[in-house]
C-alpha cells in the first residue's frame, strides 16, 4: 500500500484510522504467482511477467455493467451479480504479483475510493483459493478471470 494513500485517508478521516492490511513477503507473492501461472498456463504460454499480465487479461471476461470510477461504485454488487462468493479476506495485486496486500473484504469495499485511484492504479483482486481474479484497470473497467 502506498503511503500517500494512507496519508490522504487520514486527512479526510481524522477520527477513524486507515483499515488494517498486511503486505505479503516476496516469497508469499512468488507462491501466489506460481499458482496463477498454473491456472493460466493451461490456456496459453508465456515467458515474462508482462506476458503473464497480458495473458490474464486475454483470458478474462469484460464486465460492462460496472465501472470502478463511477460514483457510488460498490464492489460487493459485482460479486453478487457474477455469483462470486465474497471472501472474508481479499488480496490486491499492485504490480506484477510482486506487490500484494491483504485486506478484509468489508474494509476494501467500504474504503475502495481511498485504496484504488482512477487514472493511476491497475489492480487484480483474488481470494486465497484463486478461483477467480477480478482486475480493474486505471480507467475503472473491470475484468473477471475464472480459473
Amino acid at each position: 500500500m502506498e503511503e500517500f494513500k494512507i496519508e490522504h485517508y487520514n486527512k479526510v478521516n481524522k477520527e477513524k484510522p486507515f483499515p488494517k492490511f498486511s503486505s505479503l513477503e516476496a516469497t508469499e507473492c512468488l507462491l501466489i504467482k506460481e499458482r496463477i501461472l498454473i491456472k493460466i498456463q493451461n490456456k496459453t504460454s508465456f515467458k515474462t511477467d508482462v506476458e503473464l499480465m497480458i495473458s490474464l487479461r486475454e483470458n478474462s471476461t469484460s464486465i460492462p455493467d460496472f465501472n470502478a470510477s463511477t460514483a457510488g461504485f460498490n464492489l460487493r454488487e459485482v460479486f453478487e451479480k457474477y455469483q462470486i462468493l465474497v471472501p472474508e479476506e481479499i488480496y490486491i495485486n499492485w504490480y506484477r504479483f510482486d506487490k500484494i496486500d491483504r485486506f478484509k473484504f468489508a474494509d476494501l469495499n467500504n474504503n475502495f475510493g481511498f485504496i484504488w485511484y482512477p487514472g493511476v492504479d491497475d489492480i487484480d483482486m483474488f481470494s486465497e483459493e484463486l478461483n477467480w481474479i477480478i482486475s480493474i484497470d486505471d480507467s475503472g473497467f473491470i475484468y473477471l478471470f475464472k480459473g
